[in-house]
């Protein structure tokens, strides 16, 4: 039969199993918010100001054919790479969004 210290040993090596565990899960987290991190700010350095139109329809909850109909309205104004992808303007965005709070 055991005696009390090694039962105790026993369970501070499981506890000690878990935490070590956690910490390899955590470590993990943390390198995925670093590559994250990392992409974001590459991606803010290249091309500074301008989004892609998905990310645009992320952020805005707005359909595709939304920032189209804003785009023939002359509300907004897009730019494409090889008339491939439409980016737009975040500052351009979050102004509208201010001039519709102005109008309301």
């Amino acid at each position: 039969m055991m005696e009390h210290d090694d039962l105790n040993k026993t369970a501070t090596l499981a506890d000690m199993t878990i935490i070590v565990e956690q910490i390899r899960v955590l470590e993990h987290k943390l390198d995925q918010l670093f590559k994250i991190h990392k992409s974001n700010y590459q991606r803010e350095k290249v091309f500074g100001d301008w989004i892609s139109e998905n990310e645009a329809v992320e952020l805005t909850k707005l359909s595709k054919s939304t920032f189209s109909i804003l785009r023939k309205e002359g509300k907004l104004t897009s730019s494409s790479i090889s008339g491939k992808a439409n980016f737009y303007r975040l500052s351009q965005i979050k102004e509208l969004l201010e001039e519709n709070e102005k109008n309301r």
